[in-house]
């Protein structure tokens, strides 16, 4: 059980960290994760960045995993372990995944090791505390 306190804490955290890792407003960042706390504050971390959050179905595999994050254009990727392996296998088909910088995977399993890509620990990038986002305004050009 978490507050919503820690929630917001936890997620102003891990923006920062995503900040640190280049991820700016209107920049995709794909995570296929399970129902768990990681998927609510990366989801709340991305949007405080203004960026675009892309959740992957859990289910997908080899060409149709490849395709929708190929499509999504994203630098970064966020996995649960589970899959990591399911997304590395993507980048090898025949388009592969070119436009992705870095995969974060979670969980306490051994970190894959790719040619495809780099792949890193997501536990190494929750962020710190730092202070929190201040939104920039947006301005809405309604039609007349």
């Amino acid at each position: 059980m978490f507050t919503y306190a820690e929630v917001d804490r936890l997620s102003t955290r891990m923006g920062h960290a995503l900040a640190a890792l280049g991820v700016v407003s209107g920049q995709t960042v794909v995570t296929m994760l399970d129902n768990n706390i990681d998927a609510v504050i990366t989801w709340l971390a991305v949007n405080k960045l203004g960026a675009v959050s892309v959740p992957i179905n859990t289910a997908l595999r080899g060409e149709f995993l490849r395709h929708q994050i190929a499509d999504a254009g994203t630098a970064l990727v966020i996995c649960g372990a589970d899959y990591a392996q399911r997304i590395i296998h993507s980048a090898q088909l025949a388009y592969g995944l070119p436009d992705i910088k870095l995969m974060l995977q979670r969980g306490h399993g051994k970190e894959m090791i790719s040619d495809e890509m780099p792949v890193a620990l997501l536990d190494a990038h929750r962020g710190t505390n730092a202070p929190l986002f201040r939104p920039s305004p947006i301005h809405l050009i309604l039609p007349t």
